[in-house]
């Protein structure tokens, strides 16, 4: 399953298109006015990259309480596919999610850092190479702080 990444925006202009083909085919992109996930692409993640890789099997998925996840619309999509959901309680996202907590975070705090030098954020402006090292990233996040 490829990891996916929202940006602000609609997804055109002069700025996306300079930008986009900059983007690892690796790595879904997609974009909403908030940048936040919600129930709509919570569903075209299911429906796009899920439900293919299955093959009709029952499956467990592990989610938190985040409001796009318990809505009528998702838990219907995840029964009709066979999936059982493992709800996370709240405040333990750092004990069942761990890549939230050593990965996301720190990459959106540089990314924070960054945009709050060179103002609005896009690839060509961040240049940040893809193997960056986790404790190098720490360091960066800590010396910004």
């Amino acid at each position: 399953m490829k990891p996916l990444i929202f940006f602000r925006g609609k997804g055109v202009g002069p700025t996306i298109l300079a930008e986009k083909h900059l983007y690892d085919s690796r790595v879904v992109v997609k974009f909403n006015p908030t940048a936040y996930a919600n129930s709509s692409n919570m569903l075209e993640w299911l429906d796009e990259q899920v439900v293919p890789i299955l093959e009709d099997q029952s499956t467990i998925l592990a989610m938190d309480l985040f409001a796009a996840h318990p809505t009528e619309e998702v838990l219907d999509t995840l029964r009709a596919h066979d999936l059982t959901v493992s709800v996370i309680p709240g405040g333990c996202t750092g004990l069942v999610q761990p890549l939230d907590v050593s990965i996301n975070c720190p990459f959106k705090d540089v990314l924070n850092v960054i945009r709050r030098k060179k103002g609005k954020l896009t690839l060509q402006k961040c240049k940040l190479e893809p193997a960056v090292k986790i404790g190098r990233v720490r360091q960066l996040v800590r010396y910004h702080r």
